[in-house]
């Protein structure tokens, strides 16, 4: 084992989890996930860059609040979670963690 001496000022974690169709639950990654990840992705690091933050994105598998609306998507060390996240949601998000820094 070797330890990462890189870190980060903030991870964010898309899911992406795709059911399958049978399945009544619905979806982050059907028809959105991979298409909004990148979206997210573009937008996060940007305003990453733009405070001089260290900004990881990576996609996850079901974070457990899934929504028919949008992705869940999740940010640390601050602990925060939404769901039912879409493009329009994701300033919303990137200035509630400008607070919270």
């Amino acid at each position: 084992m070797k330890p990462i001496e890189r870190h980060c000022d903030i991870q964010f974690l898309v899911c992406v989890n795709e059911r399958p169709g049978s399945n009544p639950l619905p979806s982050c990654g059907a028809e959105r996930g991979n298409a909004f990840f990148n979206f997210f992705r573009s937008a996060a690091l940007s305003w990453g860059a733009r405070h001089g933050l260290e900004v990881w994105v990576n996609r996850s598998l079901c974070q457990g609040f899934c929504d028919k609306e949008g992705v869940s998507v999740a940010a640390f060390p601050q602990q925060k979670r939404w769901n039912a996240v879409t493009q329009a949601d994701v300033p919303e998000i990137l200035r509630i963690i400008e607070e919270n820094l």
